[in-house]
């Protein structure tokens, strides 16, 4: 059930503010209620809560939205906004809230958008609502993690107790809860920025796992299209504003920091060329785990060394090649124990494994059940 009573566009030095008055909220005066002078702050505190930032030129075409607009979902109105701003300045961000349920999922999104930066355009942009706004000179620190993408142009970063990092095209920058920062386009050239700024103890634990350090707080995205790709999807889920927003914007998070982690384990594990190999290396896998297949013959077989194939391999999969052959064998005995009246010696058979006994201690060992009881588990289930 939408909680929506009335939305407003505020327009003042540029912004217009989708506004969004609950229910519960108190009577809006049309006359008296928020004037154009009026900052996010301010309505903020007159119990207001942004749902979205717009940038448009003071002149904009607010005066043409019907007057209806007052009384309408939001959700009707924010994809018709089209956000132009003179002087070179493109861009638009949503601030969200995040409920208890979205918090109890462990990540949610604060805040998602888009800035265009022509040369010699004065940055950071004004506008922005605490925590995000700041002033050069002073820089800032985020309650929450940021990824910021870089789709062209160059600029740097600064963070405290660092040197500054240059930035171009295709980087993305990893911003920690409670780390210094500042960040902005070459003046020369300028830039375009994506951003999305999250937070939640699943995200937390997911940054750590990826191995993402305050440290190393410029990335190079491999695949600029899919990024590109992901922030499109991700900005036309906000304009939709569908239910259980908050959780589809978190999945949509979790896939940016997954493709980010994979790339970098692409080019830890030797880039594309040893993706290549990878790949190849599991479709043979795949295809003859059944059989008494060696790996060491399958990276000759590649024209790689050994060594080499094995710790590409681990980079990019988890596993090393052995274990991967191990779990595929592992996948299709569960599918036969489900689904099969076989008895377990043909299902080790069938599965790879040299004997009925290696095949149960293997299994045992690594799904915490004997092959009987989990095939009784199996059955019980259906």
């Amino acid at each position: 059930m939408r909680m929506v009573a009335k939305v407003l566009f505020v327009c003042g030095k540029g912004v217009v503010r989708v506004l969004i008055i609950p229910k519960s909220g108190s009577p809006f005066n049309a006359q008296t209620g928020i004037s154009s002078e009026e900052n996010g702050t301010m309505a903020e505190r007159r119990g207001y809560s942004i749902l979205a930032s717009i940038f448009l030129p003071a002149h904009s075409a607010v005066k043409s939205m019907d007057k209806k607009a007052e009384a309408a979902p939001a959700a009707h109105y924010l994809p018709k906004i089209k956000p132009v701003v003179p002087g070179g300045l493109k861009g638009l961000f949503w601030c969200f809230p995040a409920s208890v349920r979205d918090k109890e999922w462990g990540i949610y999104v604060t805040t998602i958008g888009l800035t265009h930066v022509a040369p010699h355009q004065s940055y950071p942009p004004t506008g922005h609502p605490k925590p995000y706004d700041y002033q050069w000179e002073q820089g800032r620190r985020l309650p929450f993690y940021a990824m910021v993408y870089i789709s062209r142009g160059r600029g740097w970063l600064d963070l405290e107790r660092m040197e500054r990092r240059p930035v171009q095209a295709g980087n993305v920058i990893l911003l920690f809860p409670g780390v210094w920062h500042r960040y902005g386009p070459d003046r020369e050239v300028g830039w375009d920025e994506h951003w999305v700024a999250f937070s939640g103890t699943v995200a937390k634990r997911w940054m750590k796992q990826c191995s993402f350090s305050p440290d190393q707080p410029v990335l190079k995205a491999r695949n600029e299209e899919v990024f590109m790709g992901m922030f499109a999807r991700l900005i036309e889920t906000a304009q939709q504003n569908p239910a259980a927003l908050q959780q589809l914007m978190a999945a949509q998070t979790h896939a940016f920091l997954a493709t980010l982690y994979s790339e970098q384990q692409t080019a830890l594990g030797g880039g594309d060329v040893a993706n290549s190999v990878i790949q190849a290396a599991q479709a043979r896998m795949q295809a003859e785990f059944a059989s008494n297949l060696n790996v060491q013959q399958l990276a000759r077989e590649l024209n790689v060394g050994y060594r080499w194939f094995r710790h590409a391999f681990v980079q990019q999969t988890g596993f090393s090649p052995h274990q991967y052959i191990v779990e595929l064998r592992l996948a299709r005995a569960r599918a036969l124990l489900a689904q099969s009246p076989l008895k377990i010696k043909e299902i080790a058979g069938l599965s790879g494994f040299a004997n009925e006994h290696y095949f149960s201690r293997i299994f045992k060992t690594r799904v915490g059940l004997s092959p009987q009881e989990w095939q009784a588990q199996a059955r019980s289930e259906t």
